[in-house]
């Protein structure tokens, strides 16, 4: 994957819960502003959803990607090139997964879970079920620059990519990961 840049005039940034969920929240809230955005006198004008909505949207959304996930275990994914199958269990094998998952079935059975933290494995899936780009940034100055995480589906038509943020710059010993939307401004 190639670094691009990002302009933060070029965007919105979007915050979302961060509650395990936030992959699955900012892609649900992408999707909502692209069907209830509305243009008048050149200015655009939507809303946020709330907890219940974003929830509802969210839990589609991961138990569909869980579902892409069991049926492709077999598929290389990126920047690693392991089959989604040899990702889980590497990350079974070096502990950053909790102690209670020790299969790829047990993965799957935690990711369904509403707190369950989503990453590269998720974001393959939701590229598959969504059937588009997905940019992930992390911040660098007044900009954002592509982080390494993220999936592309269609490098020929960036017109719909679905962009997020990750604070990767940004976790201190403490803090988890998180992830926002980061919407264009047309």
């Amino acid at each position: 994957m190639s670094t691009r840049k990002l302009k933060e005039s070029d965007v919105d940034y979007i915050s979302v819960a961060g509650n395990g969920a936030c992959l699955f929240n900012s892609v649900a809230q992408n999707i909502h502003l692209e069907n209830n955005t509305k243009s008048v006198d050149r200015q655009r004008y939507s809303y946020k959803l709330n907890m219940k909505e974003i929830d509802k949207a969210s839990i589609d959304l991961r138990q569909r990607s869980v579902d892409w996930i069991k049926s492709h275990l077999n598929i290389p994914i990126p920047p690693t090139e392991m089959t989604v199958k040899q990702d889980i269990q590497d990350s079974i094998e070096d502990g950053s997964l909790p102690s209670s998952v020790k299969s790829v079935n047990s993965y799957l059975d935690y990711m369904r879970k509403k707190s369950s933290y989503g990453g590269q494995i998720e974001i393959c899936a939701l590229a598959h079920v969504l059937n588009r780009n997905i940019n992930v940034y992390k911040s660098n100055g007044d900009n954002y620059t592509t982080s390494g995480l993220g999936y592309t589906i269609n490098p020929n038509n960036r017109d719909n990519d679905i962009l997020l943020f990750h604070n990767m710059n940004e976790v201190d010993a403490e803090g988890g990961h998180h992830y926002d939307l980061l919407y264009p401004i047309s």
